[in-house]
């Protein structure tokens, strides 16, 4: 018993043993050191700019662009919803307008008739008016000389024939002037007329306007909402996913396409907090596909400022877990070869004074 537990001793330390030679060896190839190869490299996963296109509206697809792996760019209508039913919103209101621009043309037609009926009218009054002073001045001068006449009479000096005459002459002025007093009657009732014409005419042309107002404000609504029905992409990319087909319903900011811009794509690693200040931003980076040794050239555009999980944790006590810091190199000049969510391997070339020493 006692010699079998010393071999089982034996077996475990040779064990641990191993592990511990195997994490050495194998720790460096994750991050190798620039004191022997010059560069740090590990691996990391291709991000890029992505934009998911949905709708505000839920509805049927009426029309969609494009299948997966098709282009775009910026402002290409991807996708459009049907549209019947604000069609026929559109076209009722447009009609409504058009019907309240007639009208309003009618109440100004009107308003321009009563204008110049209120000012026919007056011009009546007034005629009336001086042509009935004038008649009364002459009926008044008639009635003093039927009195002379009169008094003649009684002496003697006319007959009754002149007696007649002057009587005559003064009851056809007197007509004449009650006629034109009701001439200036009848005018000043169509003066008050036009005036109430002019302002119901105005009353009108308000309505048609109010009316027709309304309606373009509905209008401009539904034209909104018909080009809302209508998403554009906002950038140039490639459709990377489709999630609905056209005649099926979409809801409302559910995503049908999602949009990547392949010009626009970064290496996404973690680099290892004791090599962190070896990187700097601007920094030459080389990018590999998992399965190829042609590299492109890339830059370090982001370096994060927090820590992030821990590449080593503390097995023993006394020593501190090694944290990594996520840093992003875009390609220089992307060639459409390496996509979104691919492992690359990405090599850091630290500036020499950066060298650990």
């Amino acid at each position: 018993m006692a010699l079998a537990g010393k071999r089982l001793k034996l077996f475990i330390g040779i064990g641990i043993g191993i592990v511990a030679l195997a994490f050495l060896v194998s720790y460096p190839r994750i991050f190798r050191q620039p004191a022997a190869t010059g560069y740090i490299e590990t691996t990391g996963e291709m991000e890029a700019v992505e934009v998911e296109l949905s709708s505000a509206f839920s509805g049927a697809l009426e029309w969609l662009c494009c299948d997966v792996g098709s282009t775009v760019k910026t402002g290409d209508v991807a996708f459009r919803l049907a549209s019947d039913e604000l069609k026929a919103r559109l076209a009722e209101g447009e009609a409504v307008v058009q019907s309240a621009m007639r009208s309003l043309d009618e109440a100004k037609i009107g308003l321009e008739n009563a204008v110049a009926a209120l000012e026919a009218q007056r011009l009546e009054a007034d005629a009336a008016k001086e042509e009935a002073l004038r008649v009364k001045a002459l009926a008044d001068e008639a009635q003093e000389n039927l009195g002379r006449v009169k008094g003649l009479f009684s002496e003697g000096f006319v007959s009754k024939k002149e007696i007649d005459a002057a009587q005559a002459h003064y009851n056809s002025l007197s007509a004449q002037h009650a006629s034109m007093a009701a001439r200036q009657k009848s005018a000043l009732i169509a003066v008050r007329n036009a005036d109430i014409n002019i302002k119901a005419a105005k009353a009108r042309i308000q309505t048609a306007e109010a009316r027709a107002a309304e309606k373009r404000a509905q209008i401009k609504v539904v034209q909104t909402q018909l080009a809302d029905l209508a998403v554009r992409s906002p950038i140039n990319g490639v459709i990377a996913q489709k999630s609905f087909e056209a005649g099926e319903r979409a809801p409302a900011g559910a995503s049908v396409y999602t949009v990547v811009d392949l010009d626009n794509i970064w290496a996404r690693v973690d680099i290892d907090e004791t090599r962190i200040r070896e990187i700097r931003l601007g920094g030459r980076v080389e990018i590999f596909a998992a399965d190829s040794q042609n590299a492109l050239e890339a830059s370090v555009v982001e370096i994060s400022e927090l820590a992030a999980f821990a590449t080593q944790r503390d097995v023993t006590r006394g020593r501190n877990d090694i944290k990594s810091f996520r840093v992003k190199a875009k390609i220089v000049k992307p060639d459409g070869m390496l996509k979104p969510g691919m492992t690359v391997r990405a090599r850091f070339y630290p500036l020499p004074f950066l060298k650990e020493r």
